[in-house]
């Protein structure tokens, strides 16, 4: 049976008129129909802003030479992330915004990174135009983080605010800490390790005695009382860490001087119930590392250092000598973890008299001054790539010295010259970036000799491509934004 036309609009008839096949008149009647249907309803509405931009900047516009370095970054295919943040960052300290032409340029290449890290560069305008893309606005970003931002957004920000201005971090845990709930105050506390003092001591206190008063606590309530008894044996000087520091020592002349008898072990450790209340567990889940002497090195990580160099008349050297000495190492790997606590100057002198590399050094090395810094790490003979790919990006803003630079590029030369590593450089992507942000400038006039150890032509040919290149790139950038901003610094 023929189909009937005659029920269609006329449009469509007259559209379908020449059409033979039934099926290709199907298919195109049905479409048809339906845009004939469609026609002319209204779309949805978008709104869209209606007022012009009509404020007035206040921040002088960036210089001819720093236009020139930002088109520079926006031209490159792969570009280093650290040197850009560089960039931003003496950009905002100097109150420099970029010219208009850059702003959408800008948000489009770099939003997804640095996100509202760009808003005090592209100005006002910037800003207003950042309404008119839903790419270009930060989600995360609240008006007060502390009030309305999620547990993570929350969490860092304290965690910052403790590193940074530990009082103040203090001040607003003290003020909200009662309408946090568990495993919020549990992370919080967490973090009054940085910068612990006896200034937390009264605020400790408060919170542990008006928990320790719930008769039936969950077990996140008993949790958070054995992380404040922690934080209370990291305190010198206060009754809880006193008392403790007095039960441990005795036992450790077991594990240092053979010839010295301490108390028996279950005795000593169901009397104390030191155990129970730091919530260590009943049973070392450390292979060949017995029950006590696990118990022993959990509570030596949490106890303030000084107590240690105290038992050894204040001699940090002879306290790692006696305890390397011994199979019972495991407790300078804890003594290191409580060295947080410690000052630099006793850090400086453990990681001076220690095979650091062994330890937790990574996070005890950035208590130090950067010349401090460089100077254990060139005087170790232990340093290899993984050593010094996780002290650079540790902190990839450092501004390195013209000696340190040219020790990282004797490393990066042994690293090539080792058959097993010879093509690892070429895929440390975010290794050379942040060298290029941290190493020196007086080494573009050294970059093209090379090293002593690289000697072959594929040696040769591997230093240029996977580090002479990259490095050569960043620190040309790098010298010209410091020549601009170096009258300013």
């Amino acid at each position: 049976m023929p189909l009937q036309l005659e029920p269609l609009p006329e449009p469509i008839r007259k559209a379908l008129a020449n059409e033979k096949n039934t099926e290709d008149i199907f298919l195109k009647a049905s479409s048809m129909t339906l845009l004939y249907e469609k026609a002319g309803t209204m779309h949805e509405k978008v709104t869209f802003p209606t007022q012009a931009f009509s404020d007035t900047e206040t921040f002088e516009y960036c210089s001819k030479n720093i236009h020139a370095i930002w088109k520079g970054f926006l031209n490159e295919e792969k570009v280093n992330p650290y040197l850009v943040e560089y960039l931003l960052l003496q950009c905002t300290q100097h109150q420099l915004i970029v010219q208009d032409t850059l702003i959408v340029p800008i948000l489009n290449k770099f939003f997804s990174k640095f996100r509202s890290k760009l808003h005090p560069i592209i100005g006002k305008k910037g800003l207003w135009l950042t309404q008119f893309n839903p790419d270009w606005k930060d989600r995360v970003l609240v008006d007060d983080v502390w009030t309305e931002g999620k547990p993570s957004a929350r969490k860092l920000y304290f965690s910052n605010l403790r590193k940074e201005k530990p009082q103040e971090g203090l001040a607003l845990l003290d003020a909200s800490w009662s309408s946090e709930t568990g495993k919020d105050l549990k992370d919080f506390l967490n973090e009054l390790i940085h910068h612990l003092s006896s200034q937390d001591l009264d605020f400790l206190d408060k919170v542990y005695e008006e928990l320790a008063q719930i008769k039936k606590p969950k077990d996140i309530t008993s949790d958070t009382l054995k992380i404040i008894l922690r934080l209370k044996l990291g305190i010198y000087g206060c009754d809880w860490a006193n008392k403790v520091a007095a039960l441990i020592k005795p036992l450790l002349p077991k594990y240092l001087e053979s010839n010295e008898k301490s108390k028996e072990v279950a005795e000593f450790w169901e009397e104390t119930k030191i155990r129970e209340n730091l919530g260590l567990e009943s049973v070392s889940p450390f292979r060949g590392v017995s029950d006590e002497l696990y118990w022993i090195s959990e509570t030596l990580t949490y106890l303030h250092p000084q107590y240690l160099i105290d038992y050894f008349d204040n001699d940090i050297q002879k306290l790692v000598q006696k305890f390397v000495e011994k199979p019972e190492s495991i407790l300078l790997n804890s003594f290191t973890k409580s060295l947080k606590l410690a000052t630099p100057e006793q850090i400086d002198i453990f990681l001076s008299n220690s095979d650091f590399s062994k330890y937790d050094w990574l996070d005890l090395v950035q208590f130090l001054s950067l010349e401090r810094q460089e100077a254990l790490l060139m005087k170790s003979d232990a340093i290899n790539l993984n050593i010094l790919k996780d002290f650079v990006l540790l902190n990839p803003h450092q501004a390195y010295s013209t000696k340190f630079s040219k020790f990282i590029l004797s490393v990066l030369a042994s690293v090539i010259i080792h058959p097993q590593n010879y093509y690892t450089l070429m895929y440390e992507y975010d290794l050379m970036n942040a060298l290029g942000r941290c190493l020196s400038t007086q080494l573009l006039k050294q970059l093209d000799n090379y090293p002593e150890p690289i000697q072959t032509d594929a040696h040769k040919n591997m230093w240029t491509r996977s580090v002479v290149a990259p490095l050569k790139s960043s620190l040309y950038y790098k010298e010209m934004i410091q020549s601009e901003f170096i009258q300013k610094l």
